[in-house]
This record gives structure tokens, C-alpha cells and sequence, in this order.
């Protein structure tokens, strides 16, 4: 919202005070200073906005003190008439005339039933259209605080038919309470795009949910769109009395993983084509793994790969997977040691790495670093190897082990 800047400085904010038995409509601010405010030698009204946050407003007050005599004034509660203004011809309650003392100090009024729509936005008036002085105007309290409509003190001139936007806010206070407690439930924050509709709870049961992406009880996460919404729960009893639960609810995109690739040798260059992807995260089913968009691979040994793609949107909230058989038969079939034949340890490794067997084996024992480079080698006939890897750097390693008509890999951590 853009902010006027006149000759005249007005201030106002909402200052609330929480009690033990009611719910404050809006965050807590303190009185800070004065500027001129309302009366028949000044505005009209000056309004300042907040959202109600309960059903019903018990206490409100300003900060007010004379200006020039005699400043006298109402202090009111006004709704929103739909275009960012208070609606002046519409108070839902105004006090009698108020004439603030030299001093200036807080002037309340107590013991209120007002029933306001939770959720909407309504406004602290101060009235000084009505004074029956021929002259003079109240002074209004400011502070430094802030809004949680984010929104300035807004004055009118011409009895409420045009409006001023200042760069300060009006120090008010206004309390409240709900008539019963009220609750949205099975309701998660972040949402993706594509999310399964979600059946919500209220309680007490026979309110009335509204918001962007709700019918009925459901929230579906592709009708309320992307962005930032709210969801909120209106239940009204038996006597008439309403309140309302307010809950905030994040959509993000949906991503979809594809892929392509081709195969020449050894080597497979994968193709992403992903949409709404800014993370990427390759499995080859071989024991490597790679964060590159479009990755190279170089498979030792012939099989068929389950290759998984998973890519994340931007919030990493929402995320998808995508899996293709890579086919490499045509370097050999891929045959696996039984479990129990071989015993590669210990794991993770700081100086020496065993290799057990079960019987004697002729073996090929192969290391290779993360980028597939082969870094050792080893040719044995024995039932147990120490290969030393005290000067291998730390790290992740792939151990091949070799022997006629099959092979095993195994990670190898590094210390």
C-alpha cells in the first residue's frame, strides 16, 4: 500500500493487552506520542484497521487528549465497506460524546457485546463528524508499533467520502473473546499441486469451512492454486454466538521426474526432462549416485540397472521419482556372490580392509572412487586379504571383488 506523506502527521496503531479471560484481537503496542486528530477544525474521522480475530469484542479504547477546545469526540467500531475503508454509516457500536482532559490518557469502553465476523476487517473509528462544538479537535495517541493488517491510519475530511493513507498508525486497543472453542483439524501447512483432496475436521462439528480449495469439508491443494492461503472454520451455537479458527496453508508445484538415455559401452548419458525440477538426485542401482542435472555413467559390469531419478520443486516440500531399467547385458551377464561366500569388512575403514572367503577363490579385487576411477588393484588366491587403504583420502569407495562366473560390489566409507 502506498503512503501519503502531508503536513499533518497522524499516527495510528493497535495496542492490545492480553487477559486472563480474553482473546486479544490484535498484537500489543504502547502509546508514544500525540499528533492533532478529529474534531470540527480538523478530520472528520481517523480510522485505523484490524482483523477481528474473534467472534465477539468486549473492551476497546484510544489515547486521546484536547487539542483545541472544545475537541469532542465519539469512538466507534466500524467494518470494512469493501474498497479498503471504514464504513461510517455502518457502526456496529459508537460511544457517547468524550472530552479529553489537557492531560491526555486512555479513554476505554468496557462491558461490550459485540458480535463482529471473525476473520474480517473492521476499524477503531474516532468520530468528530458529530460534535456539536462549533470548534476545536482531539488530539490522537501514536505509536511506533505495528498493524497486523500491515495497514496505516487512514483520515477523512469530507465526513467519509474520501480518504487520506498516512505513514502512521493510531495507538487503540481492542479485546475479545470466542463463544466456544474452536478447532480445524487433519489440515497440513504445505501442500503440493497434485496432493490427494484432504477431508477436514471442525470442531465443534456443524460449522462452515471457507477459503480457497474448499468444498464443503475438502480441500483440494490444484483448486486453491499456488501461493499462500487461508482456511478458515465458522461455527455458530444454539444462542446465536459465532467464532472462527483461521489456518494458513502453503501450495507449492508439483514436479515431474522424467528421463531419457542412450547407451555406447560402458558409458550412458541420462537426459533430464523434468519440469518444475531445481534438484536432482540419480540412483544407478550400482552403489553411485549423482546430483547432476544430465549425468554421464560408467557401469563396470553388465546386468540390467533400475536407474531412479528423484527431483525436488524449489521449497524441496514436494517431490517425484522416476524409475527405467537400463539394459547392459551386452557387457556380460550380472551375477551376484551369495551373501555368505564373501566377507568384505570392517566398515566403515581407517587403515586396513579384510576380504574373507569361504573357501579358496582366485580373485580380481578392484577399488574405484565416486567418479568411476579405478584407483587399485589386487590378484589373489587365498581365503582372506589385508589390503591396506591408510593413504586412500576419506571418502566413499566401490570394492569389486572378482572370481569366474560372478562379482560383488560393496560402498566402502573411508575414515
Amino acid at each position: 500500500m502506498k503512503t501519503i506523506l502531508t503536513s499533518l502527521l497522524l499516527v495510528v496503531i493497535l495496542s492490545l493487552t492480553i487477559t486472563s479471560f480474553a482473546q486479544i484481537v490484535d498484537e500489543s503496542t504502547t502509546q508514544s506520542g500525540f499528533v492533532s486528530g478529529a474534531g470540527p477544525t480538523s478530520y472528520s474521522f481517523v480510522a485505523q484497521s484490524f482483523y477481528a480475530d474473534v467472534s465477539t469484542i468486549s473492551k476497546f479504547g484510544v489515547w486521546l487528549q484536547e487539542g483545541a477546545s472544545k475537541g469532542e469526540v465519539r469512538i466507534a467500531i466500524a467494518p470494512d465497506n469493501g474498497s479498503g475503508n471504514a464504513d461510517v454509516n455502518s457502526v456496529v457500536y459508537e460511544s457517547a460524546l468524550i472530552d479529553p482532559g489537557l492531560s491526555g490518557m486512555w479513554y476505554y469502553e468496557t462491558g461490550l457485546s459485540i458480535q463482529v465476523d471473525t476473520g474480517k476487517k473492521y476499524y477503531v473509528l474516532i468520530d468528530g463528524y458529530k460534535n456539536p462544538s462549533t470548534s476545536g479537535y482531539s488530539s490522537v495517541g501514536t505509536s511506533t508499533g505495528f498493524t497486523d493488517t500491515g495497514e496505516t491510519m487512514k483520515a477523512s475530511k469530507d465526513g467519509g467520502v474520501t480518504w487520506l493513507i498516512y505513514i502512521f498508525k493510531m495507538a487503540v486497543y481492542v479485546e475479545g473473546y470466542n463463544c466456544v472453542p474452536i478447532q480445524i483439524t487433519g489440515l497440513d501447512t504445505n501442500h503440493c499441486m497434485n496432493n490427494t483432496p484432504v477431508t477436514l475436521g471442525g470442531s465443534p462439528s456443524g460449522g462452515i469451512f471457507s477459503g480457497s480449495g474448499m468444498t464443503d469439508s475438502t480441500f483440494k491443494s490444484s483448486s486453491a492454486g499456488l501461493g499462500t492461503h487461508k482456511i478458515i472454520y465458522t461455527y455458530t451455537d444454539t444462542s446465536g454466538c459465532s467464532g472462527a479458527d483461521t489456518q494458513i496453508v502453503n501450495v507449492f508445484a508439483s514436479p515431474a521426474a522424467d528421463f531419457t538415455y542412450s547407451v555406447a559401452g560402458n558409458t550412458v548419458n541420462f537426459t533430464d526432462n523434468s519440469t518444475t525440477a531445481v534438484f536432482w538426485d540419480w540412483d544407478f542401482d550400482d552403489g553411485s549416485n549423482s546430483n547432476s542435472v544430465s549425468p554421464t555413467h560408467y557401469f563396470l559390469y553388465g546386468g540390467v540397472y533400475d536407474v531412479t531419478l528423484t527431483v525436488h520443486e524449489d521449497s524441496a516440500v514436494c517431490y517425484d521419482s522416476k524409475t527405467k531399467q537400463v539394459d547392459m547385458t551386452h557387457l556380460g551377464v550380472k551375477e551376484l556372490a551369495p551373501k555368505d561366500m564373501i566377507r568384505i569388512y570392517p566398515n566403515p575403514i581407517a587403515d586396513n580392509l579384510f576380504i574373507q572367503l569361504e573357501r579358496t577363490m582366485k580373485l580380481e579385487i578392484e577399488i574405484f572412487n565416486m567418479l568411476g576411477e579405478r584407483i587399485m588393484v589386487e590378484n589373489v588366491q587365498t581365503t582372506e586379504k589385508r589390503i591396506s587403504l591408510k593413504t586412500l583420502p576419506a571418502g566413499n569407495y566401490l570394492v569389486h571383488v572378482k572370481w569366474a562366473g560372478g562379482y560383488m560390489v560393496e560402498r566402502l566409507v573411508k575414515l
